[in-house]
């Protein structure tokens, strides 16, 4: 059962399909096309955050 932490870098895209087909259900074309594009923009936001986080040994230099 520990190989499937250690694999999650293949399990997490099968996650994440298995996870849009479920929220996928009973949207809307427009419905869906707007869940995607927030989920998009929250990830785009979210690595941007990640990149410019300042290190606290950077920042004290």
């Amino acid at each position: 059962m520990s190989k499937c932490y250690r694999s999650s870098g293949e399990l997490l895209p099968v996650l994440t399909s298995l996870l849009s087909v479920q929220l996928a259900r009973g949207l809307s074309d427009r419905d869906l096309a707007l869940a995607a594009a927030f989920f998009t923009t929250l990830g785009d936001n979210l690595a941007l955050i990640a990149v410019t986080r300042e290190e606290p040994e950077q920042a004290a230099k």
